[in-house]
Parts: C-alpha cells; sequence; structure tokens
C-alpha cells in the first residue's frame, strides 16, 4: 500500500529526471499535474469574476 501511495508523489518522478532518464510516465505525470492545477485555477478566477 505504501508503494502505491510512493508512486504519486512528485519525487518519484523527479528521480528519473535527475539521472537523466527521460520516462513517459514521468511526462505524463507532469504535464497532468499541470493540467490540474490549470484548471483548478480557471475555476477559481472563473468564481471570483462571478461566472
Amino acid at each position: 500500500m505504501a508503494e502505491g501511495i510512493a508512486r504519486f508523489s512528485i519525487l518519484h518522478h523527479f528521480d528519473a529526471a535527475q539521472r537523466g532518464v527521460v520516462e513517459f510516465r514521468s511526462v505524463f505525470y507532469f504535464v497532468s499535474l499541470i493540467a490540474l492545477c490549470l484548471g483548478f485555477t480557471a475555476l477559481a478566477v472563473d468564481a471570483r469574476r462571478g461566472g
């Protein structure tokens, strides 16, 4: 169970990049994380504008 939770950690995906290895899983993780944060930001801005 702890291994499964650790796979969602940023450090788990950053370790491969630090070694110079580009893994598709890590790229997908970071792109998904960026998209999620941008989506939440757009919702927050929309709510603040009264939309």
